[in-house]
């Protein structure tokens, strides 16, 4: 599904990253958020949620970074909101991450809490008797799949998106996800090469793999949960996931 309009084929890349062609449509969604135009007539309603599309018309009025990180086909920019009564402190910044096809075309966008503003909730602050961050992902993720308190007693700070997001995940499936071990990567490398790349775990956070419970909508999220160095839930990042539905399996 090509969610933006293709403003150059893949064969007129040039050396210059501004003329790459996911760097042009980057631009495009950028200037429609500013707009506050109608988001849709760029695509975005066929790739994003009700919710997530009215968490980007939201950002209108903000103010925004250039790119702050860039690689091949990805963009993300941060948004920065003025004080509103209706809009949480934890929403006022907000990061917006585009993954684009070699061909320029947006197919995944999230929008999450800035990860410099990660810290745990009041109550959070309040609880010294922490369990593991493992078995905190796994309690957070049968709270999503049972629709239960997703919040863990009000520990885990989320966004009203976020919130949204997961209500779509009731009933679903989901898999914490598993690294190779420092022995296992060493073996790897002996029948791959030296040169050989393993993903890893990001620092102080558990990824989990969550797919939906409908057969066409709600896409799979990869959910991170991420923890201070004292265990404590610190924030929550959901993007699509770039697995295949296949490999996920309930974990208990």
């Amino acid at each position: 599904m090509l969610a933006l309009p293709l403003l150059f084929s893949s064969a007129s890349l040039a050396s210059d990253p501004a003329d790459f062609p996911w760097k042009r449509n980057a631009d495009t969604v950028v200037a429609a958020i500013q707009s506050g135009g109608d988001l849709s007539r760029i695509g975005l309603a066929d790739l994003l949620s009700d919710e997530e599309l009215a968490a980007l018309g939201r950002l209108h009025g903000c103010s925004v970074s250039s790119f702050t990180d860039v690689t091949k086909n990805f963009a993300s920019t941060d948004w920065t909101c003025a004080p509103d009564v209706d809009r949480p402190a934890v929403e006022r910044q907000q990061a917006v991450a585009m993954r684009f096809r070699d061909d320029g075309s947006l197919f995944a966008l999230s929008i999450n809490p800035l990860k410099s503003n990660y810290a745990p909730t009041a109550l959070g602050v309040q609880r010294t008797d922490w369990p593991s961050q493992e078995a905190s992902a796994k309690a957070f993720a049968k709270a999503v799949r049972d629709g239960g308190d997703v919040t863990l007693d009000e520990t885990i700070p989320l966004t009203s998106l976020q919130r949204a997001q997961l209500a779509r995940l009731v009933k679903g499936r989901w898999k914490i996800m598993i690294y190779m071990s420092e022995v296992q990567k060493d073996q790897a490398r002996r029948l791959l090469g030296s040169d050989v790349v393993f993903a890893e775990r990001p620092k102080n956070g558990i990824e989990i793999v969550f797919s939906s419970p409908r057969v066409s909508g709600s896409k799979d999220k990869m959910v991170t949960l991420y923890f201070d160095n004292d265990d404590r839930p610190v924030g929550l990042h959901i993007e699509d996931s770039l697995i295949a539905v296949t490999s996920v399996s309930e974990r208990q």
